[in-house]
């Protein structure tokens, strides 16, 4: 969640010149500043309407004392962030060439390396912590260089810096915050719920309104303004929840879909007045949003808002393709409330749909997984799930969709149906693990949104034509547990994946629960354990909680193993892959690609046992890897760990020819792994991990050209062509 983390803390220095106010200036020439309330309001006034960032430096330096630091942090965030050019700022720039197309951008904790504002990598805290925040930092800005400004807040550390800087380099102005006895980590939600520390007191003393309260489509957006009357906190915090339970907001039972602190709201510690804005998705019901004070340790509801309503909770949305073992046909799947008639119209032309086909539904519910946070605070009806198989399809041909029931149908799509197994089809295949999700509207959520992920699932698009097929290899939505992330995730690849066949392989944060049949007893699905992921993504598997398969498309033939179940000796799936590589006909599909979440080579030190990086690469190794060499696998995919590595054709750890190709691309979004061994492997050829992107490769008789685009820059940072 993190808190902003000001609280009480004391303003101790700015490093802007000699001492004033009778202070003795401090080691590096920093020094106390004391600043006039009347003063510095009327020109921090006169700054903010003129945009005037020079102005509001120049009076720093002649400011008397004034005894409310919290209020100066947020007049100089108020004039950064106003709703100025710089904070619909497009684009965030780093030194490592990390790219964000949003105006908070997740930053890495370790400052020390950085020089100017725009010297920053986008990454977070620690992954899984057991903290619900957001990030160490979060940065609006603009591109060095636009003459805007940009800052650095901070964002729950108990020693923390807020950077102003201007732009083009002339003035930066660091404000430190002094420390405090104890930490500002607050506990996840999951943690207070389990404490009972929820209490409401709607006294009168906040206001809160909301417009709309009626939204026509899903991803309308709401304007959310308050007036607090009474005290303020830096840990306020405004709450978007479904459905409203008697008319408010029931937090013991319901986890907010996706809230924000009330002082990101620039000028609400000053008045007690401010304005959130949020994107909400189509849950199928009701929402609300309410006031709360005492972050996450002490909330105190304050104020509930008017019911908040869609037009129509039988929208189809989520509209998602996947591969059936038949190129003839493709298979659909969507989510409305309710189930009548579905249905999908296809045809060969935009509007003339000569076919149609009813589609079964099913749906799941809280008791079909196994523990908590999914089965209890983190679940949400997640509708009916509709499912139809388009068919009768001629390979590669293009066709147009629409799908819906008798409360209404989708916009139209278009897709091109799957090529037949052949040694003359070429194709182009995207590769990512590890995405998530992002908040187009900056919003935070309970399990930290992964804002990169926005940049990736926007640069596959911008490359869709030149794409065939999308295969996401693990630690998909990073629900764990909480329900309405997945609506957040489909929402987000919808404009890919109704035009791209999108194939999973199941990963850790979608299945590993202890005492449910998993390989690994962690507890990384926060109790999901496969059945949201199984019931969204109906793959080509042989059985139920049998997340293996493989099939064919065009030139390559992929088989997709579970690493999350038994891959031991003498287990269903390893005696899975062998009879099913056995039989892959090499005449057809010359190609043969392997992948699985949890990767067989890795440059890492995670030594834990039994599930760290190098125990389970070892065991894979051990098992599997005879496997990839029997069957002569061209390249294995992986992710899990976040990042970038390419190996040469390896086999026991020793370059061969003839080996298979490892390559980890767990750079989808989730926050980036650092922890590579000292000395670097002699099979690992290339790797990354400052930057998020991508995998790629185009596929024909004889040649592969692999490609790794980071999301920065939209370019090829790494490439390689095999050949046959």
């Amino acid at each position: 969640m993190g808190a902003l983390g000001f609280g009480k803390r004391r303003l101790t220095s700015i490093m802007t010149g000699p001492s004033q106010c009778g202070i003795p200036a401090t080691q590096g020439g920093a020094h106390h500043v004391c600043l006039s309330h009347t003063v510095l309001e009327t020109k921090a006034t006169d700054a903010i309407s003129r945009n005037n960032l020079p102005l509001f430096f120049s009076l720093l330096t002649d400011m008397a004392v004034d005894p409310n630091p919290t209020r100066i942090l947020e007049l100089l965030v108020s004039l950064v962030v106003t709703d100025q050019p710089v904070r619909t700022s497009t684009v965030c720039s780093s030194s490592s060439g990390v790219v964000f197309s949003k105006r908070s951008c997740l930053l890495n904790e370790n400052l020390q390396d950085r020089a100017s504002c725009s010297d920053w990598t986008g990454a977070r805290g620690p992954e899984d912590s057991g903290y619900a925040t957001p990030g160490m930092y979060r940065k609006v800005a603009a591109k060095e260089g636009e003459g805007r400004p940009c800052f650095l807040v901070p964002q729950a550390k108990s020693r923390s810096l807020m950077a102003v800087c201007y732009a083009r380099g002339y003035v930066c102005v660091v404000v430190l915050l002094a420390a405090v006895a104890s930490s500002h980590y607050h506990p996840t939600f999951k943690d207070l719920l389990h404490n009972g520390g929820v209490t409401a007191r709607c006294d009168g003393s906040v206001s809160i309104s909301v417009t709309p309260t009626v939204l026509s489509t899903s991803g309308d957006w709401i304007t959310v303004t308050w007036d607090n009357k009474g005290e303020r906190s830096t840990s306020d915090w405004v709450g978007v929840f479904t459905p409203p339970v008697n008319n408010s907001v029931d937090l013991r039972n319901h986890a907010p879909v996706k809230y924000q602190y009330a002082s990101f709201s620039v000028l609400y510690m000053i008045t007690g007045k401010g304005t959130l804005k949020f994107q909400l998705i189509n849950m199928r019901d009701n929402m609300i949003v309410g006031f709360f004070t005492g972050g996450s340790q002490n909330p105190v509801l304050l104020a509930v808002s008017d019911i908040i309503q869609f037009q129509n909770y039988n929208e189809p949305l989520q509209g998602h393709l996947v591969l059936s073992d038949d190129p003839t046909k493709i298979i659909l799947i969507w989510v409305t409330q309710k189930s009548e008639v579905p249905q999908v119209v296809w045809g060969p032309q935009s509007g003339n749909y000569t076919n149609s086909k009813m589609a079964s539904s099913s749906t799941y519910k809280a008791e079909d997984m196994c523990g908590s946070p999914a089965t209890d605070f983190g679940f949400l009806d997640p509708g009916m799930l509709h499912q139809v198989t388009m068919d009768n399809l001629v390979p590669g041909k293009k066709y147009f969709y629409v799908f819906g029931d008798i409360f209404g149908f989708s916009q139209e799509y278009s897709f091109t149906a799957p090529p037949v197994a052949s040694p003359n089809s070429t194709v182009r295949v995207v590769v990512y693990g590890d995405m998530g999700n992002g908040q187009v509207d900056d919003s935070l959520q309970i399990m930290t949104a992964q804002q990169p992920a926005l940049n990736t699932t926007n640069l596959i698009y911008s490359q869709i034509d030149q794409t065939d097929l999308v295969l996401h290899i693990g630690d998909i939505s990073y629900a764990r547990g909480y329900a309405s992330v997945w609506e957040e995730f489909f929402d987000q690849i919808q404009p890919i994946a109704t035009r791209l066949p999108y194939m999973v392989c199941i990963g850790n944060h979608e299945r590993d629960f202890p005492n449910s049949g998993a390989y690994y007893n962690g507890t990384d699905s926060n109790g999901e354990c496969g059945v949201p992921y199984e019931k969204r993504f109906p793959m080509p598997t042989p059985a139920q909680d049998q997340p293996w398969f493989g099939f064919d498309f065009g030139s390559v033939h992929f088989v997709l193993m579970s690493t999350e179940h038994r891959f031991d000796n003498g287990s269903a799936q390893l005696q899975y892959l062998d009879d099913h590589l056995s039989t892959v006909d090499r005449s057809k599909t010359p190609w043969l690609i392997f992948a699985g979440h949890r990767p067989m080579y890795i440059d890492s030190i995670n030594w834990v046992e039994p599930d760290g990086d190098q125990p389970v690469a070892i065991q894979l190794r051990s098992t599997v890897e005879p496997l990839l060499k029997k069957y002569q696998v061209d390249v294995a995919f992986w992710g899990h760990h976040h990042s970038y590595q390419r190996s040469c054709p390896v086999f026991d750890r020793v370059c061969t020819e003839g080996g298979t190709m490892h390559i980890v691309v767990g750079t989808g979004g989730q926050s980036l792994s650092q922890n590579l061994e000292p000395i670097k492997p002699k099979w690992l050829d290339f790797y990354d991990i400052q930057h998020w992107g991508f995998s790629r490769f185009t596929a024909n008789a004889t040649t592969l050209v692999f490609e790794y685009v980071r999301d920065d820059d939209g370019q090829v940072h790494d490439s390689i062509v095999l050949t046959k």
